[in-house]
């Protein structure tokens, strides 16, 4: 299992719904429950993200300060809170207005089942009321991309965000936290804003700045702080993340 709460989910089912087996001794056998999250080589993510110049592939956000989220819209994925988290975030801090944009990527899920389609149009009504509030003639609080991008671009979009904002609702891996520690320079890293429901929780919870996703004030407050945070806070939190991520490389996991 990828998270621990998961594992513990597990054995609480067939401690109540199979009372007759062992969990030490069954038929013979051993079955081993394992706690093990894949992790991503970070040295392969830390190369592919000095690969290239930013401004060959983030254009207006090459000199800009950005929030970025990478998701489906889908209603585990927190969507709507962080949306509605944008809107609380621009209207306690109006200064902010031209200086900080946020970023998603965030594609449809499954289309032709009804929850998810309502919820995908949910989302574009949502980001069309922050575009007509906010924005300027040549500003968007919200640059939405509802597609996938190249591998250049991803991990440029990684390297240079200002927060990493992932407000799962529920998920167990989220593999785009890692991905975003392993691409962060040593200089000028950015910070990782992590759901408390988020499974990579578990492992970076203590070291990012962590939030209930079902909140959206809280997830503006912690937007706000990961943006106020020094340059010696930022280095300190990003040296331990990306120390956690040395710890479980991927052959660990295989071997495991």
């Amino acid at each position: 299992f990828t998270t621990k709460e998961y594992a513990d989910n597990f054995n609480s089912f067939v401690d109540k719904h199979l009372p007759y087996i062992d969990s030490s001794r069954s038929f013979g056998r051993i079955a081993d429950v394992l706690v093990a999250p894949p992790g991503v080589d970070l040295e392969h993510w830390q190369a592919q993200s000095k690969k290239i110049s930013c401004n060959q592939v983030l254009g207006e956000l090459a000199n800009s300060r950005y929030v970025l989220s990478i998701d489906k819209a889908d209603c585990t994925m927190g969507v709507m809170p962080r949306l509605k988290a944008i809107d609380l975030f621009f209207s306690a801090n109006p200064e902010l207005k031209e200086q900080i944009t946020f970023v998603q990527i965030c594609g449809r899920s499954n289309p032709g089942i009804k929850a998810n389609d309502s919820y995908w149009t949910e989302c574009q009504s949502e980001i069309a009321k922050l575009t007509e509030k906010y924005a300027t003639s040549d500003w968007k609080p919200l640059i939405s991309l509802p597609h996938s991008i190249s591998i250049d671009q991803l991990t440029q979009l990684y390297r240079h965000a200002a927060v990493m904002l992932v407000t799962s609702v529920r998920d167990g891996l989220n593999l785009t936290a890692k991905e975003f520690i392993a691409c962060q320079s040593t200089d000028t890293p950015g910070i990782l804003a992590l759901s408390t429901a988020a499974g990579a929780t578990e492992e970076f919870g203590r070291h990012a700045i962590s939030f209930a996703p079902d909140n959206a004030e809280a997830i503006a407050e912690a937007t706000i702080r990961c943006l106020h945070m020094t340059a010696s806070q930022k280095n300190r939190r990003n040296q331990r993340l990306q120390l956690q991520l040395q710890k479980n490389p991927p052959q660990l996991w295989c071997d495991t």
